[in-house]
This record gives C-alpha cells, structure tokens and sequence, in this order.
C-alpha cells in the first residue's frame, strides 16, 4: 500500500483568511486560551510568535486582527476536502485537526504516476486557497511523520515512491529527527537525553529496553511506523449534500464585494455535484451578520447540469433586489435539492439549428428572479373541447404535449368569448370583418349544457386576424382570440 498525507498546517488561519482581495495582506492570529496558537506571515512580521499571550500580541500593532479558534469551524473544512479527496482515492481518512490520508496505490495508474497525482491535487487545493504539506509512505503513521519532516511535492517527489525502492524508504525514514515524532515532550527530553537524534538509532534498540523506558504505546506506535503493526484507519464516508461556509477576515458591507467568494463557493459545490454525478435544483444563500439575525436568498434553478456561469448569474439577479441588514461576516452556500445526472444525447455535428432546452430554462429562471416567481406561468391541456376551457396555468412552466394532431390555433385566447356587433349577418368589432376559411364545428358537453359553435378565422380590417365563432342556436358571434 501507499500512503499520501495531505497536511492543511495552516488551516486555523485559512478558514479567516479573505475570500475577497480587499484585504489580502492583513495581519491575522489565532487565539487558544488566551495565547496565541497561529500566526500568518504579516503577523509574523509584526513580532507575534506562537505561545505569545493575545495583550502582548496586540501590545505589537494596532493592525493585528485577533480571532479565537474555531475547532468546530475546522472540522467542518477537513471533511469538506476530506470528500474533495474522495476523488483521488477511494479510501480517505481524517486525520484531526489538520490532516487527510488517501490510499493512493491503487489510484497510481489512473493518473499516470506519483507525479501527476499530486499536480492534480496541487492544482485543486491551490484554488480553495490551502497551503499544504504531503508525505507519502508504506504506512499512515510514516506518511504524517514525512509530511512534517521531509515534505514532498510534484515538482519533488520522493525518488525511493518513483522508483518504487523499499530500501531507500528505509533511509530516508530512518534519517527523520526524533523531534518530528507523536511523542509527549517528556520523552522527547528522555530520548536527547539518552543521545538519541534520529529515527533510525530508536529501530536499533531492542524493544524490549523501549518499552520499558517509554512505555508499550511507545512501542507499538513505532511498530505501525514500519508496517510491523497494522494501522487501521476509519474510512471517511462523503456527506450526501454539500453545505459550506466562508467566514471573511473584514465584514463586507456591499452586495458587490460578495460576488467574489459566492463564485468560489459555487464552484466547489459544481465540482462536489459531479463527483456525484447530481445537479443542483434549489440552492440557498446564507449571510451572516456582524449585527442582528442573518438573511437567506434560496435561488430555484431549472437547469439539468452545473452550470457555474449561469448559476452565478442568477445570483446576481437575487442580489439586486437584497438589501443588507448589516454588515456580511460570513456567507454559506447549501444545495437544498438535487437530481441525478440523466444520460444526455447530443448531434454529432451541431449546426446551431435546434433550439436550446438549457437556454429556455435559463431564462425562466431568470424571469423567477426579475419579475416574482407567482407571475411566471406555464400552460397544460385540459380534457375539454371549448377552447376557454381546453387550457390551464401551472407554477412550473413546460412544453405542452399533445396527443391529437395540432390544428389552427391562435397564440392568444381570450379567457371568455367576446360578443361582437352584427351587421347584415357578418360580425363586426370597431370596424369590419372579413371570413377567411371555415366553419370547423365544435359540438360539445351535450350531457350538460350543450355547445354547438362554428369557428372561423377572420381578417379585420386594419389587418389583424381573429378567431371568431357563431352560435349554431343564437347565430350571435363572437371573438375567441387573436393569432399573432
């Protein structure tokens, strides 16, 4: 087996770090227990170390900016790339606080190597915006112990995993200091103590002697090193639905400034959806306020694949008609509803002549937005004759289907029929009109209140045509509708 770790060494900084560039270099440390546990480079530079307490931190700079650590928040993160990581081994697991192992034997030949699977992984963390550290070995627990000593990466991948040496691995591990081993501090002093600086020289001593000195889970940590013990691990299972919060180092205060991190956020739920092979149906925004309860913007969407372009254009839409309630410190994106992939056909030659069903929906959702979502209708068929009643509106637009046979309709009927004036036996409405074909007879609901009708289609003399009908028992006319 192989073993990659992916180390997030600055995941308690990165969670806050801006996902907008409106403050990209902004002096940032975490607070645990009253004392700093993390810096970021321009805190660094400001002379805040780790272990500082947060008055002498801030004592440093009046620029500093102070945030307790969220474990929770951190959690959340690490199973979020923990379910990214999915997709380059299919046995991931979390290593808390801030790591994530992958099997990644089994993956080697899908990818074409050591060294274009961690291109691959680089490029994906690179745009979630993580500094990370790999290690790559036989075991678990020697993948973590190289990632804190002797990193690797595709531009420096270990030569004994390209060339597939054992023996070198031997080397190398036997080479790490001790100081990098999961060993309280008292047995770190034990070992300098001792004489001891490297890994290799604890391998050299009996167990035995180890034990005794060290204790038994002494032993047998340094055992699942070398592969002598197994080391199962607990495999992470993807969550089913994507969720994912952002918190921004500065309040954002305007709609505008939101757009940046609402793309990165839809861009990963994009990449979380096809994994699955799903599609989002109704998303939602969630904002959270410096001051007051926080603001939804749930966003339905019609579109059968992950579209980032025009999801994000929809949300421009919904944020045109938001008003803040305050200041924006954090923004999640949740996918409330989704839908499986469906096996699509397409033309092997596309000329551009057929109509596009993506663009159709893509534009009823945008008339959701603009004008409301109860002033957007579509039309369904009735099993009716009379064209009044033979029509419906529904919520959710659609193209009708119809079993018959289509015949002469006009695109707009009128919801009741309108009684025209008479003259000499012709109809007439604010001037005269011309019968162009017909009667089609409609003879219908004799079992209840009989309609018997001649239809016609009529030219009135500005021009416009008509659909009018006699009464076959009245002989009164009447306007049905008009054709475009």
């Amino acid at each position: 087996m192989l073993w990659l770790c992916i180390h997030f060494h600055g995941l308690s900084l990165e969670i806050f770090q801006p996902a907008s560039t409106a403050v990209p270099d902004a002096a940032l440390a975490i607070v645990e227990r009253h004392r700093i546990c993390a810096a970021n480079a321009s805190a660094l530079a400001l002379g805040v170390r780790p272990d500082m307490s947060a008055n002498a931190a801030l004592a440093l700079s009046d620029a500093l900016t102070l945030r307790d650590r969220e474990p929770a928040h951190e959690a959340a993160t690490l199973a979020g790339l923990a379910d990214w990581a999915s997709s380059f081994s299919s046995q991931v697991s979390v290593s808390p606080p801030d790591r994530i192992l992958l099997e990644i034997g089994a993956s080697l030949r899908l990818f074409g190597g050591t060294t274009a699977l961690l291109q691959a992984a680089e490029a994906d963390i690179s745009v979630r915006g993580h500094h990370v550290r790999h290690g790559i070995g036989p075991t678990p627990l020697s993948a973590e112990l190289l990632a804190r000593a002797l990193p690797c990466s595709a531009a420096a991948p270990p030569l004994w995993a390209t060339a597939d040496d054992p023996e070198a691995f031997r080397r190398a591990l036997h080479a790490v200091p001790i100081q990098f081993l999961d060993a309280p501090g008292k047995q770190q002093i034990a070992m300098q103590r001792m004489g001891l600086s490297r890994v290799g020289e604890l391998f050299s001593l009996p167990a035995a002697a180890l034990g005794k000195r060290f204790g038994k889970e002494f032993t047998l940590y340094l055992a699942r090193l070398c592969g002598e013990r197994p080391d199962p691990r607990p495999l992470h299972r993807p969550r089913e639905h994507f969720a994912r919060r952002i918190h921004f180092l500065e309040p954002l205060a305007s709609t505008a400034m939101l757009l940046f991190p609402m793309q990165r956020l839809l861009g990963e739920m994009g990449r979380f959806l096809d994994r699955r092979q799903l599609y989002c149906q109704r998303l939602e925004w969630r904002l959270g306020m410096t001051r007051g309860a926080g603001q939804t913007l749930p966003i339905s969407c019609s579109l059968q694949q992950n579209r980032i372009d025009a999801l994000l254009g929809l949300t421009r839409l919904a944020l045109e008609k938001l008003r803040l309630g305050g200041p924006v410190d954090s923004l999640e994106l949740a996918c409330i509803e989704s839908a499986a992939l469906e096996a699509r056909e397409g033309q092997l030659f596309g000329d551009g002549q057929d109509s596009d069903p993506e663009a159709e929906r893509l534009l009823l959702d945008r008339l959701r937005l603009r004008l409301g979502s109860d002033r957007v209708h579509g039309l369904y068929v009735r099993d009716s004759h009379l064209p009044e009643q033979a029509w419906g509106t529904v919520q959710e637009p659609s193209a009708p289907s119809f079993s018959a046979a289509p015949l002469q309709r006009p695109c707009w009927l009128l919801e009741e029929p309108l009684a025209l004036e008479e003259q000499g036996g012709r109809p007439r409405w604010n001037g005269a009109i011309e019968l162009l074909s017909g009667p089609e007879r409609i003879d219908t609901a004799w079992w209840s209140s009989p309609q018997r009708r001649d239809y016609f289609i009529a030219r009135h003399e500005d021009g416009a045509l008509l659909w009018v009908f006699q009464e076959r028992a009245s002989k009164r006319w009447f306007a049905q509708g008009l054709f475009g």
